[in-house]
């Protein structure tokens, strides 16, 4: 098993509004696409690629980012109900966790979850999937230059991923405590040259399109 450097490590553990988390979306292009339409007289909306998220998409990514830190999140998807990635679960059910601090931790990613399923409602009933068929979705602004509420609910997503990766960079950083030697071999067998990609390799096939044609505008 290779040797990482604490550099290589906080590369591979630290949020990064440049890497891609969720379908096609990053911090970054929430952030640019906002500052366009504040800075624009003549719109007060533009159109970033964000793919497909879906409650799938969501529960295995934010799984995904725990997993590094087994010690601290536990050996099972918190996500997982009889099986199946389940959301709605998640926010109903509050889990048992080895800790207070990482109970707290937990409840703050709910709530986050919670206000995206809310801000994401169908008919006034909370959705999991983001309907984008194109991938697509409009980013604006209200009259006082407020964003919209289809940012707000994607930032929510982009909180829950900061605040794991908050959590691991914090664990592995404590040279006294049980969990960064597991964070260390988790993050070595999985990059073992050292370097963690800004988009995730595993890509469903059906959507690979929306990647080779990511547009925004």
């Amino acid at each position: 098993m290779p040797v990482l450097s604490d550099d290589q490590m906080k590369q591979i553990l630290e949020y990064n509004i440049d890497r891609i988390y969720f379908g096609q979306l990053n911090t970054k292009s929430l952030y640019n696409a906002l500052d366009r339409v504040k800075h624009n007289a003549n719109e007060n909306f533009t159109y970033i690629n964000i793919g497909r998220i879906t409650n799938k998409t969501i529960c295995t990514i934010l799984w995904r980012e725990m997993s590094y830190n087994p010690m601290r999140f536990g050996d099972e998807s918190p996500f997982k109900h009889n099986g199946k990635n389940n959301l709605f679960h998640f926010c109903k059910t509050p889990g048992k966790y080895k800790s207070i601090d990482t109970e707290k931790i937990m409840n703050d990613i709910r709530w986050h979850i919670k206000e995206f399923l809310k801000l994401n409602s169908v008919n006034n009933s909370w959705s999991n999937s983001i309907s984008a068929p194109d991938g697509l979705v409009r980013i604006g602004v209200d009259e006082f230059g407020n964003p919209d509420k289809t940012y707000s609910m994607l930032m929510h997503l982009c909180t829950c991923i900061q605040i794991i990766a908050r959590q691991n960079i914090a664990d592995f950083k404590n040279k006294k405590n049980v969990w960064r030697n597991c964070i260390i071999a988790n993050a070595a067998k999985r990059h073992p040259t050292g370097f963690r990609s800004f988009r995730y390799a595993n890509i469903d096939p059906r959507y690979a399109h929306l990647i080779a044609n990511q547009r925004q505008r």
